[in-house]
Parts: structure tokens; sequence; C-alpha cells
């Protein structure tokens, strides 16, 4: 039986990124969320914090590539819609590369936009085209501050 502060983790890539992510933050809890996507996905929150965190990693892999299809991660406060946060990647993540290709996404610099306070929320913002996308899964890894 699993604690309850941790998420399953479902891919040999998810696993590999855990394993790093636990020798940096040493004694430190990580949630790990991961989200499947499909060429009918629209922007949507994925998280809404529990308690103070701070975006560290974000991969994503597909087994078929999108037309043009992109993704990033926000930050949304208060009344703010999905799709209208604060970008918390440096660039987006295509979701038109080579299939079975583990991508990962930059975090901005900027601390204060990367920490999430209690009620703040984690969406992922979808642009371009989403034809033809299947098999996509993200994974999004926070760390308690």
């Amino acid at each position: 039986m699993r604690p309850n502060n941790q998420a399953h983790i479902n891919t040999i890539s998810d696993k590999r990124i855990a394993r790093a992510l636990t020798a940096i933050f040493d004694n430190v809890t990580l949630l790990p969320i991961t989200e499947a996507l499909t060429a009918t996905d629209a922007t949507r929150t994925v998280y809404v914090a529990t308690h103070p965190c701070k975006l560290v990693a974000v991969s994503e892999v597909h087994s078929t590539a999108s037309s043009s299809g992109t993704l990033t991660l926000e930050k949304c406060t208060g009344t703010t819609a999905p799709g209208s946060g604060t970008v918390m990647l440096t660039a987006t993540i295509s979701l038109a590369g080579t299939a079975n290709t583990v991508l990962t996404g930059t975090p901005v610099s900027d601390v204060s936009i990367l920490t999430l306070a209690v009620g703040d929320r984690l969406g992922i913002k979808i642009g371009g085209t989403m034809t033809s996308l299947a098999g996509a899964r993200t994974t999004i890894t926070l760390v308690q501050v």
C-alpha cells in the first residue's frame, strides 16, 4: 500500500524522472501528476494546490504525433480562466515531434511564477492543431515547499 502522498508512477520514463528528482530533492515530498492527452483535448486545470508547492519538471511522450499541437503549463490564481494564466515554461513542448520520444519542458527562472500557493491552479494550455495526436501522456512534477 502506497502512502497517501505518493502517486502511481506509470511508465519507465516516469520512474527515471522520479528517481532523478528523488536524488536531487532527498527527503522532500514529490508530487507527480500524470495527464493523458488526445486529439480532442483542450486547455484545462489539472491540479489545485492543497499546500504550497513548486514546479520542478515536466515531460511528454506520444505514440502518434499531432499536426502542429503544442502544450505549455500555466499558473492560474484567483478567478483567472484556464488559458489566461501565467506561463511556467520557457517554451512550448511540441506534440508534433517524433513518436515515442520523451520531451522535457524547461521551467522559467522566476521562482514566484513556479510556486503555487494553496488554491492556485496548474493548467495545461494546448495550442496549434491537435489532429491525430494519440497515446500521449504528460508528467508534471511538483515539490512541496
